[in-house]
C-alpha cells in the first residue's frame, strides 16, 4: 500500500471546497475517508505537487462495476490539471483507503491521482440506501433466491436505482427452503447486506 500524506486543517482548504461542490452538484454521500487517531487529520494518497503527466490531481466519479478493490469508473468532473480520459473510455479507481467499503455500479465518489503509482484512489463514495421499501415485479416461491422488483421508498442512503430500470431482491434462507413466498406486486422491505444485496425482510400480500 502507497504511504499517506496526513492533512491538517489548514491544509484542506481546497479539499473541502470540493466536497462543497460535489454536494451541492450530486447525490448525497457519507464521508468515508479513514481518521487518524490525530487532531482533524486525514490519511490520503499523498501525490506530488504538480502530477508529471499533467492529468487531474481530484476527480469526481460514478463507477461503472461492482468491485472489492478497484474499477473502471465515468470522470464527471476534475480539478488542478487536465482532464484524465478525453476519450470517455473510463479509468480505473482503487478502494484501497476505504475500510472494509465494497463498490457498486453507479456509485458516486471522489478520487485522488498518486503520481508514483499511477492510480486514482477513491477517498469519498456515496452509500446506496440501507433500507427500501419494494414491488415485486414478479412471483417469488419458497424455492426462489431472488426476484424482480421495483423501489417504491428508500431510507438511510441514496437511490438504490435512479435509473428505474428495477432490482433484484434476495429472498432469506430458512430452516429447509428460502423464507418468503410472494405474488406478483405484493409489497415488501428489504435491507442491504454486506454484500450489497437487497435481503428481504417483509413481504405483504397485497390482493
Amino acid at each position: 500500500m502507497p504511504e499517506g500524506l496526513l492533512i491538517q486543517p489548514e491544509h484542506l482548504r481546497r479539499l473541502n471546497a470540493m466536497l462543497a461542490w460535489w454536494e451541492r452538484n450530486q447525490r448525497p454521500i457519507e464521508t468515508q475517508l479513514r481518521r487518524r487517531n490525530q487532531p482533524a487529520g486525514y490519511l490520503l494518497p499523498a501525490p506530488a505537487e504538480t502530477p508529471a503527466s499533467g492529468q487531474a490531481r481530484w476527480i469526481a466519479f460514478t463507477l461503472q462495476e461492482d468491485t472489492q478493490s478497484f474499477a473502471p469508473a465515468t470522470v464527471v468532473a476534475f480539478w488542478d490539471g487536465t482532464d484524465p480520459d478525453p476519450e470517455s473510455e473510463g479509468v480505473d479507481v482503487y478502494l484501497t483507503y476505504l475500510e472494509d467499503i465494497n463498490g457498486f455500479t453507479g456509485q458516486s465518489g471522489l478520487a485522488c491521482y498518486d503520481s508514483e503509482l499511477d492510480r486514482y484512489f477513491a477517498v469519498r463514495l456515496d452509500r446506496r440506501a440501507r433500507f427500501i421499501r419494494f414491488q415485486l415485479d414478479e412471483a417469488l416461491s419458497i424455492f426462489d433466491a431472488t426476484a424482480a422488483a421495483q423501489v417504491l421508498t428508500f431510507w438511510d442512503g441514496t437511490d438504490p436505482d435512479p435509473e428505474t430500470e428495477g432490482i433484484t431482491v434476495a429472498n432469506c434462507a430458512g430452516v429447509t427452503n428460502y423464507q418468503f413466498s410472494g405474488q406478483q406486486y405484493d409489497i415488501g422491505i428489504a435491507t442491504r447486506d454486506d454484500s450489497g444485496n437487497y435481503r428481504i425482510l417483509q413481504l405483504v400480500d397485497t390482493t
